[in-house]
């Protein structure tokens, strides 16, 4: 029976991560077991680490209060006898206080490197995110050549490629596009209306009212309406932003030739879906080709497990967890719902006896509240 990990994250449920392990393949559920226990054991030296290093800072707490103590008597003159044995004194304790601090820092450095080989709490949430799903157990093909080292490498290109495409600057065409977009969407509003200066109303007193120019306008914090002068502006010298736009960019891509790789919104889009894409089954591969050797933090937990998420279809055609309930669960979640309450002849029926069940609820939870609240 495979381990479940004590120290699951708390928006977690146990209950959950434990039914999805024992979903789990048998190979996958023994290397959730293998991580659990590493986990706990981690967690264990992790503690006596931690106790050792308050020991040995206790200890050199101690040693430099005496040297504190024995400084004082030895400067004031405050003792008798001689005033070699007092010199003395103060070297052993500095010298132990260097040794405390050597200690220090080894026990330090040993509590740091007790860090689990990967945070179970990763590995349980990705379990109980899919604790609703099938499993099946992966089967990477391993190229020839392929090492755990070399796979490693290639991971750490495809990063490393990633973070260049994400970097790369739009084509001068398309900045222009969006510089110009940007600049219409302000000019819109902008833009005075002229329409109602043909407008002739009569008024109450007999004569008439003559239409205005309708500028266009802003609220302050009062809500009170002033011109929109920037926008205003704006629309005034759109052509000219849009020529000084193009000129700028054109200019600044040209600058940037050598330093940024240029790449439309698409060609980023595909090319970064094809870099995770190669990683993930990569990852599949180091998983494969882990051993015995350390894991490493930001693996794919179906890569660690090397266990898939299984989204075919079954054989009755059930839809999938994350889909809207189709018309024909509705109606047999409406069956069970009159086979629960018996009483209901319709549809109609349930509904309203539902309805007064949260009623009562609701009449309930008031009554509480005024009585704790």
């Amino acid at each position: 029976m495979a381990t479940i990990s004590t120290t699951t994250d708390q928006n977690v449920s146990a209950t959950i991560v434990a039914a999805a392990v024992a979903k789990l393949p048998p190979r996958a559920r023994e290397r959730y077991r293998k991580f659990a226990a590493a986990h706990r054991h981690a967690n264990i030296a992790k503690q006596a680490a931690f106790e050792n290093v308050q020991a040995v800072a206790k200890r050199k707490g101690e040693v430099e209060f005496e040297l504190a103590h024995v400084e004082h008597t030895y400067s004031s003159g405050a003792y008798e006898g001689s005033s070699e044995p007092w010199r003395q004194r103060i070297a052993e304790l500095e010298r132990d206080i260097e040794t405390a601090k050597a200690e220090l820092a080894e026990a330090q450095a040993e509590m740091a490197a007790t860090a689990a080989p990967y945070p179970i709490h990763a590995i349980d949430s990705w379990l109980a995110s899919n604790a609703g799903r099938k499993f099946k157990a992966a089967t990477p093909s391993i190229p020839k050549g392929l090492t755990l080292e070399k796979a490693r490498a290639r991971l750490r290109e495809i990063g490393e490629e990633i973070e260049t495409v994400a970097m790369a600057r739009l084509p001068a065409k398309d900045a222009i596009e969006r510089a110009t977009q940007e600049i219409d969407d302000i000019a819109r509003k902008g833009r005075p209306y002229y329409g109602r200066v043909r407008l002739v109303e009569p008024n109450e007193r007999g004569g008439f009212t003559l239409g205005t120019i309708r500028w266009p306008l802003r609220y302050n914090d009062n809500g009170d309406p002033k011109i929109d002068t920037q926008a205003l502006v704006i629309a005034v010298l759109r052509d000219q932003l849009v020529a000084q736009a193009k000129s700028e960019i054109e200019r600044i891509t040209a600058e940037e030739a050598d330093e940024f790789e240029t790449l439309t919104l698409t060609e980023r889009k595909t090319r970064i879906a094809e870099l995770k894409a190669e990683a993930l089954a990569l990852e599949y591969q180091e998983g494969a080709l882990l051993g015995d050797a350390a894991s490493r933090h930001g693996m794919h937990v179906g890569a660690l497990l090397q266990v898939e998420v299984d989204r075919t279809p079954s054989k009755h055609g059930e839809p999938d967890h994350d889909a809207p309930p189709s018309p024909e669960d509705e109606s047999r979640i409406r069956r069970r719902e009159r086979l629960r309450d018996p009483s209901a002849s319709s549809d109609g029926e349930a509904e309203r006896k539902h309805r007064e069940r949260l009623a009562k609820k609701t009449v309930r939870s008031d009554r509480e509240d005024s009585e704790f609240g």
